[in-house]
């Protein structure tokens, strides 16, 4: 092997390229010029050299007395390698496309040097040429050239390659009859070409390809396609194609589409993504056809600034009419905006319902908003505006059956706040209103507004053997139209000692807590329609206690415990409506974390008056890497002083009832993981004073490692009824609660999967839910269609329906797709559900 540089020249030695054992290697700076270094008498010097390299490398030193190309472009076709086939990997697990590709340029040392290094079966030298033939091979810095045939024109700084000729870059390769490499433009054109964008997983053919230095490529008469080597399912042709790396996009002009070879569509031109980067242009098409009627969307999407973007979606429903939808992103700084509108002019379906109800001068005129913004301001300040409102109670019922949580919604709101949040002192500011999607007299017993709400609370730091102390200040007001104006004041603050020994853990408290209500009503409520007041002070006290167990190898952990607490509340209560049951707190249901709990309530609308104590032990295994297979707990409070009833408004069995009762009901968990792929959960309340079950929750869930990925999610949900009271002190009669669920992903190969879900009401002896879906996915497409059966409900248990809805989407991957809901709708139905393919967007 012979090694020529301006500096010095080199030993000889055996190459170093893989597969190239009989070969020439030249070094050449790029002002090398071939009829200089022969005028000076150079080539006398070096043919000693040149002949001994030869010799070493075992073969012929006789060379070609043909030049390898014209001194100014292109040689006529010859025979050009596939490169689709030659950097695909197969691979039958891999994603469903039974393989990836691989470049083999990103496997090998890539060079950085400018200088042109090149090898070859023979070389020579003839006029300002420097001709190569036999397995040539060209470096020069991250690009690689090989061919059969190679001339080098100093003047021009140009390489001309002939027969079999491959160029790989890091992010693609080509395969040509010929190509012309200019070493100033960095650019490459090629003639009878192949290529492929590992990366993008693309590949396509062309009668000429030009590359640019930014790894733009400009294809005339070309194609592409994301199928593997092989299958042609789709095809994009165009007269003229541009394939943007840097920008991610695409643009053909004169463009077909073509499925199995049958051209479908033509476009002038078109636009479409190679990337993730955002560009303006058609988004996935919404199709639906259920008992409602048929359903279709067409966004748009607008890409006006880097933080801002905004979406136009034109909608149109068989039965409705024309609906017009539009949203907006805005993200700066401090905050990210996002907005929601849609617009339905002259509902007819909605004003015959209205005309029948007795309601004809209803306005038809229909519409949506949603606000949302998060916000942080600093480090230690954060906002957050939820704003959501309808023309109607019905809007989001009859006209968004893509979500069913959303379809069974009970009331609407809009809430903004604002919070600081530092290392031991917090703050924050809270604005809340509702709009009911219930009937009117439900409407006025249940919702409030909050105008406002307002907290300063305090955590000091704590440790084993260091006091702390926490406290915390709130005051709310609450507009509601039966009563006016509400005043609540809240307070507490806590002192506290934790104590830790070898297997011994203590935590003594002591504290008080203070709560003044303020009503001024509105109308008289009987012969009173003075304003109310009431006040209340309540010291407390806690201590709890832990016995850590350990076995010697701290894979098994018993911790038997208790936690005494104390309150002394004044339960004179005010009987009017208004407190009676608290303005925003529910009953809390009953489970482990309720043990701990020092009020059954959420919020702070009242001060449960109490002197009890819990019992509890928690047992948890671990395997040898410390992760956790099984726990179980088991509890019950007793409750020491039960003179008086500690609840207000009607009670829940698994708390004490009317009857006093001096404990509450028995409560176990179980959680185990049988394999990382299997996880089981066991939750029960056993009320032990009727002798029956209360509550019982069961679930099992199976997540597959494997690519094909399997889902498995079985549940059982019990709970007998209850008198439970709500906001306002309305008695809920709650039903008896007896549900069965299963849902399941199941991959019956790499590219096929069935889904299913069916959710079964024992009490009311119906369905629920009930889904059935199959899916194909590979290189080439994924199409999904699901058949949905769902329970659609308001919350006063009138006008019940069951929407029936068959769902379609269909992706060509790397060019559009219809139907980007469907996976929403499956991600709200199954848990554990994701898409594992990259939503490709269509832009024209």
């Amino acid at each position: 092997m012979l090694y020529y540089s301006t500096a010095t020249l080199a030993t000889i030695s055996r190459p170093i390229f893989k597969g190239y054992d009989c070969m020439t290697i030249v070094a050449l700076p790029s002002t090398f010029s071939p009829a200089k270094f022969v005028a000076r008498g150079n080539i006398r010097r070096l043919m000693p050299l040149m002949l001994i390299g030869l010799l070493m490398a075992g073969i012929n030193p006789k060379l070609s007395a043909e030049p390898a190309a014209a001194s100014s472009g292109m040689l006529p076709p010859a025979e050009y390698p596939k490169l689709a086939q030659l950097d695909w990997h197969i691979d039958d697990q891999h994603a469903g496309c039974g393989g990836f590709y691989v470049n083999p340029l990103q496997i090998k040392q890539q060079s950085h040097s400018e200088a042109l290094q090149a090898s070859a079966d023979a070389s020579a030298i003839e006029a300002d040429k420097l001709l190569f033939s036999g397995n040539v091979l060209i470096q020069h810095g991250d690009i690689s050239l090989q061919a059969e045939e190679a001339s080098y024109d100093a003047e021009q700084q140009q390489l001309v390659l002939t027969d079999n000729v491959i160029i790989r870059t890091p992010a693609a390769a080509f395969g040509s009859a010929s190509a012309l490499f200019d070493i100033d433009q960095q650019s490459t054109h090629m003639q009878e070409a192949n290529y492929v964008l590992h990366q993008r997983h693309l590949r396509g053919e062309a009668e000429s390809i030009r590359r640019s230095a930014d790894h733009r490529l400009t294809v005339e008469q070309g194609s592409f396609t994301q199928c593997q080597p092989g299958n042609q399912l789709w095809l994009l042709s165009a007269k003229h194609l541009t394939l943007d790396s840097e920008e991610g996009q695409g643009r053909a002009k004169q463009a077909k589409i073509s499925i199995n070879g049958l051209p479908v569509f033509y476009f002038p031109y078109v636009q479409f993504p190679i990337g993730n980067a955002r560009q303006s242009g058609l988004l996935f098409p919404n199709i639906s056809n259920s008992n409602s009627g048929f359903d279709l969307a067409i966004p748009y999407y607008f890409n006006i600034a880097p933080q801002l973007d905004a979406t136009f979606s034109p909608r149109y429903h068989a039965k409705r009419g024309y609906i017009t939808q539009a949203s907006a992103r805005w993200l700066n700084r401090f905050d990210s905006w996002n907005i929601d509108l849609a617009y339905l002019d002259q509902d007819p379906v909605y004003a015959q319902q209205q005309a029948s109800n007795g309601n004809p001068q209803v306005d038809a005129n229909r519409w949506l908003l949603n606000i949302q913004e998060q916000g942080q301001w600093g480090k230690h300040i954060f906002s957050e505006i939820d704003v959501i409102r309808s023309s109607d109670r019905d809007y989001l019922r009859d006209l968004n059956n893509f979500s069913l949580s959303s379809s069974r919604r009970s009331h609407l709101h809009q809430r903004a706040e604002f919070n600081y949040y530092g290392d031991q002192f917090s703050a924050g500011v809270k604005l809340q209103h509702y709009q009911s999607l219930l009937d009117d007299q439900q409407t006025n017993a249940t919702l409030l507004e909050k105008i406002p709400e307002w907290y300063l609370a305090f955590q000091s730091p704590t440790g084993p053997f260091s006091l702390g102390a926490s406290g915390r200040w709130q005051e709310s007001h609450f507009e509601q139209q039966q009563y006016a104006d509400i005043h609540r004041r809240f307070g507490e603050l806590n002192i506290e000692l934790p104590m830790q020994w070898s297997g011994i853990r203590l935590r003594p408290s002591i504290g008080v807590q203070h709560l003044n209500y303020r009503v001024d009503f509105n109308d008289p409520i009987g012969t009173n329609s003075e304003p109310e007041e009431f006040t209340s002070t309540a010291p407390q006290a806690a201590l709890q206690l832990d016995l850590l167990l350990e076995n010697n190898d701290g894979r098994k952990l018993l911790v038997p415990g208790l936690l005494y607490q104390y309150r002394d509340a004044d339960k004179n209560y005010p009987h009017t409506t208004a407190f009676n049951g608290g303005l925003d707190s529910e009953l809390i249901n009953f489970t482990i974390d309720q043990l701990l709990a020092s009020s059954p309530y959420s919020g702070y609308d009242y001060l449960a008056e109490t002197e009890q104590v819990s019992l509890y032990v928690n047992h948890r295994r671990f395997d040898s890497v410390g992760h956790e297979t099984l726990a179980v707990t088991v509890g019950q409070i007793f409750y020491l002083d039960n003179d008086d009833d500690q609840m207000i408004g009607p009670q829940n069995s698994m708390w004490p009832g009317e009857n006093q009762n001096n404990s509450s009901a028995i409560v176990g968990e179980l959680t185990t993981s049988l394999s990382p792929a299997w996880q089981s959960s066991l939750s029960m309340n056993w009320n032990p004073h009727q002798e029956q079950l209360a509550e019982g929750h069961w679930q099992l869930a199976y997540r597959g490692q494997e690519k094909a990925s399997n889902i498995l999610n079985m549940g059982y949900h019990y709970r007998r009824a209850n008198q439970q009271s709500s906001s306002l002190g309305q008695t809920v009669s709650e039903q008896t609660i007896e549900q069965a669920d299963l849902s399941f992903v199941k991959a019956l190969s790499p590219q096929w999967s069935v889904i299913g879900r069916y959710q079964y009401d024992a009490i009311q002896k119906r369905s629920n839910e009930a889904l059935a879906g199959l899916t194909y996915s590979s290189c080439c497409i994924r199409w999904q269609v699901v058949y949905r059966d769902a329970l659609v409900y308001r919350h006063d248990n009138q006008q019940q329906r069951r929407d029936r809805s068959v769902f379609l989407q269909v992706e060509l991957k790397g060019l559009f797709g219809i139907g980007s809901k469907v996976d929403n709708i499956l991600s709200e139905s199954i848990n554990g559900y994701r898409s594992n393919d990259r939503q490709n967007i269509f832009y024209d």
